[in-house]
C-alpha cells in the first residue's frame, strides 16, 4: 500500500516538515475545512 504523507491537505502534501509535529489552531481549522468527510472522526 501506498500513501501520500498529508493527503489532502494542500500545506502538508508531500512533505516531511509534518512528521511528529502538530498544526496550531489555525492550521487545524484548515486542514480539517479541506477534508470534510473526515470531521467527523475528530
Amino acid at each position: 500500500m501506498k500513501t501520500v504523507m498529508g493527503n489532502g491537505v494542500d500545506f502538508m502534501m508531500h512533505t516531511h516538515d509534518w512528521h511528529g509535529k502538530a498544526p496550531n489552531d489555525e492550521q487545524l481549522e484548515i486542514a480539517l475545512s479541506q477534508n470534510p468527510e473526515t470531521i467527523g472522526d475528530y
